[in-house]
């Protein structure tokens, strides 16, 4: 179930933030109110920038399974290209399951062959 669910939330974050990159940036957005996202994960390693505010879980990484073509572009924080994000991608399986709670929910992903009727609203989140 926790690797499902990891691979879920893996593909959502990768679809939204395919979608912010077809505007190249997000302009007027507001802070959102704890819980009003439960299912926006935030992967940090042991050298991460801690941008998050909290009320989460640490949980250790059993294994990581990265896209056959990622290239790594090193960076620096808050830089961007029009390449970085290619390929970037990756199936996580946790070492433990993360239980649901009020502000942790799985990401619900649409039914097979779901098509967004043109003009839909879109919410794009992150940090």
């Amino acid at each position: 179930m926790a690797g499902k669910v990891t691979t879920m939330l893996v593909l959502a974050l990768s679809a939204i933030s395919t979608l912010a990159a077809m505007d190249k940036r997000i302009v007027g957005g507001d802070r959102a109110k704890l819980g009003e996202f439960p299912f926006m994960v935030s992967l940090e390693g042991p050298r991460a920038v801690n941008r998050t505010n909290g009320g989460g879980v640490k949980v250790k990484v059993a294994s990581i399974k990265q896209h056959p073509d990622y290239r790594l572009n090193p960076t620096k924080v808050g830089q961007t290209g029009p390449d970085f994000a290619i390929n970037d991608i990756a199936i996580v399986k946790l070492a433990t399951p993360i239980q649901e709670s009020k502000t942790i929910r799985y990401a619900r992903l649409p039914e097979d062959g779901f098509d967004p009727a043109p003009n839909s609203t879109a919410i794009a989140i992150g940090w």
